[in-house]
């Protein structure tokens, strides 16, 4: 496989599809992307799969193993996809489990919800979104493989969203974040609350990291950080 044909399934411009109950495991080490949607890819929905990545450790293979893929970024167009589903899904290694790469130029991704996944040893992150809005709830986030790890990160997901009722456990070499959350500005009505996070690492360790921010609570949330040093480290 190439960067570009690096998928099992490609969504592109197709509206109303529904993939349920479907295990996706590639047989490469490097290219891994196993759902890649772009464009008009609305109203799709990605339902109690399983999806088996690698354990790979190279560095170098990061963005080639995202196991579920959008990358409207990169086209930069404005097509974006919106009412996107992701529920209940199983995610196994890879280096990020679902990474949404939306474009912001001009519009957001509307109406997103990434619900009740479990995601299990990434090498990165467990849920990257960027120029969106919409919710990420009762996700459950665990790894021991992690490098520089952030359980859930998030770039302009705002314009009233939530990310709450997360579980996220973290074990990473060279530093580590639970939740990252970052330029939501001109935006009002956005939330983080009721998540459960634990970090250990022996480098920055961060419980929720957040910076450039406008119109958002953060509240109710548990959080325990381990193993870093104290002026490279904070629960908040």
């Amino acid at each position: 496989s190439t960067f570009d044909t690096n998928f099992i399934l490609r969504v592109e411009d197709e509206t109303n599809i529904t993939i349920r109950n479907i295990t996706f495991q590639p047989i490469s080490n490097t290219f891994q992307r196993c759902i890649l949607f772009r464009n008009n890819a609305h109203n799709l929905t990605i339902d109690g799969c399983v999806f088996i990545g690698s354990a790979n450790s190279e560095i170098s293979a990061d963005g080639k193993r995202s196991l579920i893929h959008c990358d409207q970024e990169e086209l930069q167009n404005t097509f974006n996809p919106d009412s996107i589903s992701i529920v209940n899904n199983h995610f196994e290694h890879g280096s990020i489990a679902i990474d949404l790469k939306f474009d912001g130029f001009n519009a957001h991704a509307e109406g997103m919800i990434i619900s009740g996944n479990t995601c299990m040893d990434q090498l990165y992150t467990g849920i990257n979104v960027q120029q969106c809005s919409g919710e990420i709830h009762h996700n459950t986030i665990s790894t021991d493989a992690g490098f520089f790890f952030a359980g859930i990160r998030c770039f302009r997901f705002d314009q009233g969203s939530h990310v709450y009722a997360n579980s996220i456990r973290i074990e990473s070499t060279g530093g580590a974040t639970g939740i990252e959350y970052s330029n939501n500005q001109d935006t009002f009505g956005n939330t983080i609350y009721n998540n459960m996070v634990y970090v250990h690492s022996e480098g920055d360790v961060y419980g929720i990291f957040v910076f450039n921010l406008w119109g958002t609570t953060i509240d109710h949330n548990s959080v325990v950080i381990e193993g870093g040093l104290a002026e490279q480290s904070a629960a908040f």
